[in-house]
C-alpha cells in the first residue's frame, strides 16, 4: 500500500502535472515528511483496531487513507514524468516490483512456515492453501470476496487476509500507468488543454466508482446489493480513493489566495475528519454500524467519504502550509520513521495476530496481541534496514535496465517458489483431512452429528401456513447461528415425536434487533427471511404455534459496549429481549437457552492439534470459567428477570455443560465440542440437548415416540 512505497521519497518532479503553474510546482517539489507522518497514523490506527483496543472502532479506515496517498503520490509522479517526456511504464513497473516483491515474499514465506505448525484444522489449512496459491499474483481480494467478509467473525483465522489492500493497490500500480499513457497520447493528438483533460478524466472514473461503491455496500434493501462486499475488495469501486489523491495537486494549485490560512484551516479539518473516523463514531453519521456480533456493517458506502476527504486535506495543507503546527507534528522524526516502516508493519502484523490468538499458551488474550505487535515492530524494523532500503538504493540507480532484468528475476523466482510452497499447503491440507478421518476426538465428535428435517424447517414464508394445520404440534426455532448449530439436534428430535419445527434461525442476523425493530433491521440483508417469516405468519404465531425455543449470542451487545456506554447497552439489552419474549403467548411453551461460552482462541481443533505437537496439556486450549461469568454475568441477569415475568418460559444455560468450576473447555468425553470459538459442534449440540432432556421434552410437549 502506499504504505507500498514512497515513491522515491516523493520525489515529484517540479512539476506536479501537466499544465500546472510554477505555484503548485514549488509547493510539491521535493520530499513531503508528514505524508510518512499520515502514514504512521494509519498504520497505528489498522494495528490498534486489528488487536482490539478500545476506542479504535474505525481503525481500518488506515487503509483508505492509504489508498489516498497512493493515487497522491503515484498519479503525480506518472504526471509529472510524462509531462517532462521521461516516463517509461517499464521502468515504473520494475521500481514496483523492486519495492514490494522482496519483503512480500518473505512475510508471505515465513507466514506459510508458521501456518504449516499452527493450523491444525483442515478446513483451515484447505483455506490458508487456497490464499497462499493466489497470494503471489495479488488476487487475493477476490479470493476473500467469495470466502469471507473483512470484518466476518471467521476473518479472524485467515492469516492472509490482510493482503486484500495489497492486491487492490497493485491492481492500480498495474492499470494507472497504462490509463495515464493513453489519456496523453490523446491530449497531445487532439491538442486538449492537459489539465483539463486530467481533471475530466478524474471525474469520468471517479464519479461512477464512488457511487458503484455506495450502491453496492450491503445495506438496506438497495436490489443491487450481493449477498458479500464487492464495493469493499473490488479496485473499480475503491478507485475513486485514488482519484481523490490524485486530485491534490490540482486543487493545491487552484488555491492562490492565502494558502497558509486555507492550508491551515484544511488540515485542522482534516485531522478532524479522520479523528472521527477512527473512533468510528463519525462513520457512523454516513451509515455505518456496528452489530450486536461486533461486525462492521454498510462499509464503504457513504461512510468512506469521511476518511477519504480527512487524508486529502492533511495531504493538501502540509503542501499549503508547512510551517503549520500539524504538518510540523506529522513530520516529526519518530512519528516519519514508523510511517517509513508502515509497509513492512502492515505484512507482519496480522498474521502474527492470528497465530498469537492460537497458540495454547496461558495468556491473556490482550497480552497476546501486544506480544505479537512488539514482535510485529521488531521484524519491521529488520525488514527495513535488511530488504527495504537495500531495494531503495537499487531502484534509484540509473541503469534501470539492468533493474528491469532484476525485476523479472525476483518475479519469476517469487511464483515458481510461490506455487511450490502453495502445492505443498495443499498436500498438507490434504493429509490433515485424512488424518482427521481418524483421529479419535474428531471420530467421536461426528458420532453425534444427526440430519434433522421435515417439510415446515426451511420452508420459505408463504409455505408457512399450511404447517399450521393443526394436524400435528409445530414450534419455531428463532435466533441467529447460536440458534442455528441447534437445528439439526432439534429438528431431529422433533421428528422423533412428530412435531413440526418452523426454523426461524439466521445466521448473522439478532433476534433482538428483529422483535424490537423489524422495520430498520431490514437493513441487514440475513434478517430479510426472518422477518418475512414472522410477518406471514402474523397473529397465527401465537394462535396456531404450540412451543418456541430461542437461542442467540446473547452476551455481544454488553460485552462489546464501551464502560460510558453499558448502562444504556443494558437498558438496549432489556427492551430488546423484552419485545423478543412478547412474540409469544402466555400458552406458548418458550424455552430459552442461554449464552454459548466463547473460547475467544479462534478455531479450537487448531489449538488442539498445536498443544499435541508441542506436548502440552489441551487445558490451555479453554478459558477461564471466572473471566466467562464476567463477561456474561449482566446478560444472564436481564434475561433472566424478563423471562420471570412469563409464566410459562424457562431458561437453561449451556454453561453447565461445556464448563467445571475453573475452565471452560472444547473437550469434552474425549471429543471436540466447538466448530469455531463460539458455536458448537453436533456433538456439542446433543451435550446440552442430553444434559436439559427434560426441559426439552417440556418444551416440545411429549417425550420422543417409545420412550
Amino acid at each position: 500500500m502506499n504504505m507500498l512505497g514512497n515513491v522515491e521519497r516523493h520525489g515529484l518532479s517540479t512539476k506536479a502535472g501537466a499544465g500546472t503553474g510554477s505555484t503548485a510546482s514549488a509547493r510539491l517539489a521535493g520530499y513531503k515528511p508528514h505524508i510518512d507522518g499520515l502514514r504512521a497514523v494509519s498504520i497505528i490506527a489498522v494495528l490498534a483496531f486489528h488487536a482490539g483496543i478500545p476506542g479504535v472502532g474505525g481503525g481500518f479506515v488506515g487503509v483508505d487513507i492509504f489508498f489516498v496517498i497512493s493515487g497522491y503520490l503515484i498519479i503525480n509522479q506518472i504526471i509529472a514524468a510524462l509531462d517532462a517526456g521521461r516516463f517509461s511504464v517499464w521502468d515504473f513497473y520494475a521500481r514496483r516490483v523492486l519495492r514490494i516483491v522482496p519483503p512480500y515474499l518473505l512475510v508471505l514465506a515465513v507466514t506459510v512456515l508458521v501456518g504449516v505448525v499452527v493450523l491444525r484444522d483442515p478446513r483451515d489449512l484447505n483455506n490458508f492453501a487456497g490464499s497462499v496459491g493466489i497470494a503471489p499474483f495479488f488476487l487475493t481480494n477476490f479470493y476473500f470476496l467469495r470466502r469471507s467478509g473483512y470484518f466476518d467473525v471467521g476473518a479472524h483465522d485467515l492469516p492472509l487476509l490482510h493482503t486484500w489492500s495489497l492486491a487492490v493497490e497493485e491492481q492500480f500500480y498495474l492499470v494507472t500507468p497504462l490509463a495515464l499513457l493513453a489519456l496523453f497520447w490523446l491530449v497531445k493528438r487532439r491538442g486538449w488543454s492537459p489539465t483539463a483533460a486530467i481533471a475530466v478524466a478524474g471525474l469520468v472514473i471517479g464519479l461512477p466508482s464512488l457511487v458503484g461503491a455506495i450502491l453496492l455496500t450491503p445495506a438496506d434493501l438497495n436490489p443491487l446489493n450481493p449477498d458479500r462486499n464487492p464495493a469493499f475488495f473490488l479496485p473499480q469501486w475503491r478507485a475513486w480513493q485514488f482519484v481523490a489523491g490524485g486530485a491534490i495537486a490540482l486543487l493545491v494549485d487552484a488555491v492562490r489566495v492565502r494558502p497558509r490560512l486555507i492550508g491551515t484551516m484544511a488540515g485542522l479539518l482534516g485531522a478532524a475528519l479522520l479523528v472521527v473516523s477512527i473512533g468510528f463514531w463519525g462513520l457512523g453519521w454516513l451509515g455505518a454500524w456496528i452489530e450486536p456480533s461486533g461486525r462492521v456493517a454498510n462499509y464503504p458506502g457513504l461512510a468512506a467519504i469521511l476518511p477519504t476527504l480527512g487524508a486529502v486535506l492533511v495531504i493538501g495543507s502540509g503542501l499549503l502550509a508547512p510551517a503549520a503546527l500539524l504538518t510540523r507534528a506529522l513530520s516529526l522524526g519518530p512519528v516519519v520513521f514508523i510511517g517509513r516502516l508502515s509497509y513492512a508493519l502492515y505484512l507482519w502484523h496480522w498474521p502474527l495476530l492470528v497465530y498469537a490468538r492460537m497458540l495454547p499458551f496461558d495468556i491473556a488474550p490482550g497480552a497476546k496481541s501486544a506480544i505479537a505487535l512488539a514482535l510485529a515492530v521488531l521484524l519491521s524494523i529488520a525488514t527495513h534496514f535488511a530488504l527495504e532500503r537495500p531495494a531503495a538504493t537499487w531502484r534509484l540507480r540509473p541503469r534501470m535496465r539492468t533493474d528491469r532484468r532484476l525485476a523479472l528475476a525476483v518475479i519469476g523466482i517469487g511464483l515458481a517458489a510461490s506455487a511450490l510452497v502453495a502445492i505443498a499447503a495443499q498436500r498438507l491440507a490434504d493429509d490433515a483431512y485424512a488424518a482427521s478421518l481418524v483421529n479419535p476426538l474428531l471420530v467421536k465428535a461426528k458420532s453425534a452429528d444427526v440430519k434433522g428435517s421435515g417439510p415446515c424447517l426451511s420452508a420459505d414464508a408463504a409455505a408457512l401456513p399450511g404447517c399450521l394445520d393443526g394436524k400435528a404440534p409445530a414450534g419455531i426455532l428463532i435466533g441467529d447461528s447460536h440458534a442455528f448449530q441447534f437445528e439439526s439436534r432439534l429438528a431431529y428430535e422433533a421428528g422423533l415425536r412428530s412435531a413440526r419445527l418452523i426454523s426461524l434461525a439466521a445466521p448473522g442476523c439478532s433476534p433482538l434487533g428483529v422483535a424490537d425493530d423489524p422495520v430498520k433491521e431490514r437493513r441487514f440483508r440475513l434478517c430479510i427471511p426472518m422477518i418475512d417469516k414472522l410477518e406471514r405468519l402474523g397473529p397465527r404465531l401465537q394462535a396456531d404455534t404450540d412451543f418456541a425455543i430461542v437461542a442467540g449470542l446473547w452476551q455481544s451487545l454488553l460485552s462489546s459496549a464501551p464502560p460510558e456506554s453499558a448502562a444504556s447497552a443494558e437498558v438496549t439489552l432489556r427492551r430488546q429481549f423484552s419485545a423478543l419474549m412478547n412474540l409469544f403467548s402466555d400458552k406458548q411453551r418458550v424455552l430459552v437457552i442461554g449464552p454459548v461460552p466463547e473460547l475467544k482462541r479462534g478455531n479450537p481443533s487448531n489449538c488442539l492439534g498445536l498443544s499435541g505437537v508441542l506436548g502440552l496439556s489441551t487445558d490451555r486450549c479453554g478459558i477461564s470459567r471466572a473471566f466467562i461469568d464476567a463477561d456474561r454475568a449482566r446478560t444472564v441477569e436481564i434475561m433472566q428477570e424478563v423471562i420471570a415475568q412469563h409464566p410459562n418460559a424457562r431458561y437453561i444455560d449451556p454453561i453447565d455443560v461445556l464448563c467445571n468450576e475453573t475452565m471452560c473447555s472444547p473437550l469434552h468425553d474425549g471429543a471436540v465440542v466447538y466448530m469455531d470459538f463460539s458455536h458448537l459442534n453436533g456433538y456439542g449440540a446433543k451435550l446440552v440437548y442430553d444434559r436439559f432432556r427434560d426441559d426439552f421434552d417440556w418444551a416440545f410437549g411429549t417425550a420422543p415416540a417409545g420412550k
